[in-house]
């Protein structure tokens, strides 16, 4: 709930530069109609005008404070090999949710990057006319987290103790039908229903792949395990947004064939990211009743490694 909490602040982000992008994008194209953007084009003029709220808010950053640490989970006993130790013994189920959830992450970057000009191009709709609708859909997708995050919260107190993943795959599974149609309709309205539908269900990851590293990994390695997830979401998500526009150009003929590009990129990676994860739900299980059982070791003893084998854990 928590973390659900904290990713809200991404999504009500996302909100506002939508809902501002309409009418800031008119303002410079009228700067630029008046001969003032000193050769700039309207877009870049609305960058610029983004980049300086952003860089002034990056300064909030130095007003907090880090807080005083608990006791933590240790893996391993050599300092500098427990990473090392701990990535061999959960070498499949971290390959398992990395990929499923990049897989996520490369859809997610490409409807985000791409769906404002297949609006444009196939619905005829101008940013002043999407961009408020497109920031309601996220603002709804934001504040179904926190009811996500308690649900799962629900589950695991339970005995759940895969459900950070497995409430994830149902959903997934529930929207694969819509994923697979969405670029097929031809009314508008039908269209944004279903992306919302699409965007609420699946695309916001991030809670739920934080939520699984801040579970499974141990406090010593879990910063380091986590950022380098993170980095490889984003790559994801970069190749996605580029193998968009790839396919978008050499498959489809240009502008017309955008719904194709990013119809068969969700098509394929959608489904795949199901796969991963629904492999990642037993050894998932395994490695955190693993993690349990290292925030039970008492201070001053440190907890062997066991050897990923399930006969292991």
């Amino acid at each position: 709930t928590a973390i659900a909490f904290f990713s809200m602040g991404a999504k009500a982000g996302v909100a506002t530069s939508l809902a501002l992008a309409g009418a800031v994008l008119i303002f410079a194209q009228d700067i630029v109609a008046r001969g003032h953007g000193f050769g700039l084009f309207a877009w870049q003029i609305e960058f610029l005008i983004f980049a300086g709220p952003m860089l002034l808010c990056l300064l909030l950053i130095l007003t907090l404070k880090e807080p005083p640490r608990q006791r933590m989970a240790v893996f391993g006993e050599q300092k500098g090999s427990e990473l090392v130790a701990y990535l061999k013994s959960q070498r499949r189920l971290l390959l398992l949710l990395i990929g499923g959830f990049a897989a996520v992450c490369f859809c997610g970057f490409s409807l985000g990057s791409w769906i404002p000009a297949y609006l444009s191009r196939r619905f005829a709709m101008q940013p002043q006319e999407y961009g408020p609708i497109l920031a309601l859909l996220s603002v709804v997708s934001g504040l179904t987290l926190m009811v996500k995050g308690m649900l799962i919260d629900w589950l695991y107190i339970r005995g759940v103790k895969d459900a950070y993943v497995r409430l994830y795959t149902w959903l997934l599974a529930g929207s694969l039908p819509i994923v697979w149609t969405m670029f097929l309709v031809d009314n508008k309205w039908l269209f944004l229903v279903m992306l919302g539908l699409v965007q609420i269900v699946t695309i916001p990851f991030i809670s739920y792949a934080s939520t699984t590293f801040q579970v499974i990994a141990p406090g010593n390695i879990r910063a380091r395990i986590t950022s380098a997830a993170l980095i490889i979401f984003a790559i994801a998500g970069g190749l996605g947004t580029s193998s968009v526009g790839a396919m978008n150009d050499l498959l489809f003929g240009g502008d017309a064939g955008l719904g194709s590009s990013l119809g068969l990129s969700v098509a394929i990676m959608m489904p795949t990211a199901l796969i991963l994860l629904r492999l990642a739900l037993k050894p998932l299980h395994a490695a955190v009743a693993q993690a349990e059982r290292l925030n039970e070791t008492p201070p001053g003893e440190a907890a062997q490694p066991t050897g990923g084998r399930e006969g292991d854990v």
